[in-house]
């Protein structure tokens, strides 16, 4: 098969630009084996704020019969952001890839993110009905961990976790792609200061969070904040908010939200009309 220069932006406006080529030729042989070759590249990667795909090229080589393949050299190429290589199959319908990363860049994926020179191991399972993914990537003084499965159109996050120095975010939750589009988030930022990850202002912000809800037919949310012992600006900070949904059948949002900063206090209580549209 194969394919040239297919571009993401031109079927969904709000989707990165992309030159997309792919190609495969897998005869089969005697016995049915196959032996071969499948490729997908892009001619024009890029980071994200420039409204481009940081990824360059996907390619493996294939060998063995229709029910136990061998993927042998996998490389994912991200461009500017490095690359993955290795190896994995495909067994009676279950995929197991491992593959393993020693110069992730960050800044490739995010221009405003720091340089990086990120190692670790990504795998990737699953068959038709479950897919997984379990990466981990660090370097000196950084720890990423993200341990997720999708399965029957619901995306489910064991653990999502981000360290930089003492800088920590983790989150977990479930997030449904059909039906009425559910999801249930909570998480914990822990002396998070932006500036450790990139060109942002400087903060250490203490938190907890949970939002649950769902999208359709109506937006329904719930969600609880606290900001606690954390600095913004320099001057100390805590934080209270709620938003809670008042009706099921249109969208109106009550919030009710308390901040300090230094000596400031700020106070706000109201109803959002449309969250969607951020009508109040």
């Amino acid at each position: 098969f194969a394919a040239k220069g297919s571009d993401p932006s031109g079927w969904l406006k709000t989707a990165p630009a992309a030159s997309l080529s792919g190609e495969g030729h897998v005869p089969a042989g005697a016995g049915r084996r196959l032996s071969g070759v499948v490729a997908l590249t892009n001619s024009k990667p890029g980071p994200v704020d420039e409204k481009k795909l940081p990824f360059a090229r996907f390619s493996t080589s294939i060998q063995g019969l229709p029910a136990d393949l061998a993927l042998t050299d996998v490389r994912f190429d991200l461009g500017d952001a490095g690359q993955f290589t290795g190896m994995g199959g495909v067994k009676d319908g279950q995929l197991d890839v491992k593959l393993a990363a020693s110069n992730l860049n960050l800044r490739g994926v995010q221009q405003r993110l720091h340089r990086t020179q990120l190692a670790g191991q990504l795998a990737l399972g699953g068959d038709v009905e479950t897919q997984s993914v379990n990466v981990a990537l660090g370097q000196q003084g950084y720890r990423a961990r993200l341990v997720a499965e999708l399965h029957d159109g619901v995306a489910r996050i064991d653990e999502a976790y981000v360290q930089a120095g003492k800088a920590e975010v983790s989150t977990r939750g479930r997030v449904a792609l059909n039906g009425n589009k559910e999801f249930a988030i909570s998480g914990r930022l822990a002396n998070f200061d932006p500036s450790r990850f990139g060109k942002y202002d400087s903060a250490q912000i203490n938190s907890r969070f949970e939002l649950k809800g769902q999208i359709d037919p109506v937006i329904q949310v719930a969600a609880n904040v606290k900001v606690t012992d954390s600095r913004i600006f320099g001057l100390r900070a805590t934080a209270t908010g709620t938003l809670r949904s008042r009706h099921v059948d249109h969208p109106e949002v009550a919030m009710d939200v308390n901040l300090r900063v230094g000596d400031t206090r700020a106070t706000a209580k109201g109803t959002v009309k449309d969250p969607a549209r951020m009508e109040s």
